[in-house]
């Protein structure tokens, strides 16, 4: 699945759960939900208004922090915003292996062949912004991956931000 990666696209999506695009999602949602009465709780539980500090704001976007349908309304969103636009448009354009690997919002890209990691950083940000979605350009990169890229370096290859793996014991410090 993962041999013969020479490169990384790791990516992170700019305040995610706060952009949500409320009209995409129920469009998304209404592809797989048949029942109009759920579809109408859901829409209710977007648009609730939140209090603080005494004034009642309703959310034209985004999903509750910490309600317990947010991931899995995230996860329908990316599903249809960015993994089947992979599996259907990307992966088949590539000319060498390509693997979305992708966790809530955060996700990395593993890529055989340069110009194909190339391509796919450049088309993204176009596929997002249909979505209402942004790149956080500070966290998003194209590294060289594997051996061959470090062997005769000076230099280590730069930590790869996976923010669902736990972080690696530090040795010798």
């Amino acid at each position: 699945m993962f041999g013969g990666a020479q490169y990384v696209y790791e990516a992170d999506i700019r305040s995610f759960f706060d952009v949500l695009d409320h009209a995409w999602l129920m469009r998304m949602l209404e592809l797989r939900i048949g029942d109009p009465w759920i579809l109408c709780l859901i829409r209710k539980w977007l648009s609730a208004g939140v209090l603080d500090h005494g004034q009642v704001t309703t959310p034209e976007a985004g999903t509750p922090q910490g309600g317990p349908a947010s991931p899995v309304l995230a996860n329908v969103y990316l599903h249809y915003a960015l993994d089947l636009w992979f599996e259907k448009v990307v992966r088949p354009r590539c000319v060498g292996k390509a693997t979305l690997i992708r966790f809530a919002d955060d996700f990395v890209v593993l890529f055989q062949n340069e110009a194909d990691a190339k391509r796919f950083a450049q088309a993204l940000p176009t596929r997002f912004a249909k979505f209402n979605l942004t790149l956080a350009e500070e966290k998003t990169h194209l590294l060289p991956f594997g051996r061959r890229h470090w062997r005769s370096a000076q230099s280590h290859p730069p930590p790869l931000r996976l923010p669902w793996l736990p972080a690696p014991p530090r040795y010798g410090s």
